[in-house]
């Protein structure tokens, strides 16, 4: 449980708030924890960068090598003893995954670059071809997580608002997705109105 572990890209506060035990009185605080929680990971994201370039493996294995053996080599009980790393070294794949694509980005390339480039580090006589096929169409996909969001009242990325004003289907209708931004900004706008009176009682600790 991550109630156990220590600060790390994420505050104590900043997990509280994405499980949803955290509320604000002043939409303000709302908007910098989300800011801060943006910009730690920004961060972290170069740092993986570091970590892959220049941690030792052996400090890599001691970390994920839980049973003396790589995570790729588990047979299906020893996944099911350790269910919360093996989950979340998927989420994290599916993070970064999802973030290529909303950054516009061919995510599909980046992912065949990404194995084949590990693949060629660890055995360099080998000649590495990684194909990833993904069935869905990349606009297919945004345009659904779009219509999900928009569904929970969420924010949408510049890629979703695209794809939903570009989908040709009758689940979408551009109006309606116009309608909702225009909601969701005069919704901004209402809520700046009352952040004059700061709650310091209420920021992030």
């Amino acid at each position: 449980m991550d109630l156990d572990r220590p600060a790390a890209l994420l505050t104590d506060a900043q997990r509280e708030y994405l499980r949803g035990e955290k509320e604000f009185k002043r939409p303000v605080h709302e908007r910098n924890l989300r800011s801060r929680i943006r910009e730690r990971l920004v961060a972290a994201t170069h740092d993986l960068t570091l970590l892959y370039n220049e941690l030792d493996p052996e400090d890599r294995k001691m970390v994920y090598n839980v049973t003396g053996y790589d995570l790729a080599d588990r047979v299906d009980d020893e996944l099911e003893r350790d269910p919360e790393l093996v989950g979340a070294i998927r989420s994290s794949i599916a993070f970064f995954y999802e973030a290529a694509h909303d950054s516009g980005r061919d995510a599909e390339s980046i992912v065949e670059t990404a194995v084949g480039q590990v693949e060629q580090r660890r055995n360099s006589s080998t000649i590495v071809d990684v194909n990833l096929e993904v069935e869905k169409s990349r606009l297919d996909y945004l345009a659904d997580r779009g219509r999900s969001k928009m569904e929970q009242m969420d924010d949408l990325s510049n890629a979703e608002v695209r794809a939903l004003l570009e989908a040709e289907t009758e689940e979408i209708d551009p109006d309606d997705v116009s309608m909702y931004l225009r909601d969701k900004w005069e919704w901004s706008i209402q809520s700046d109105k009352h952040t004059d009176d700061f709650d310091d009682t209420d920021t992030e600790k």
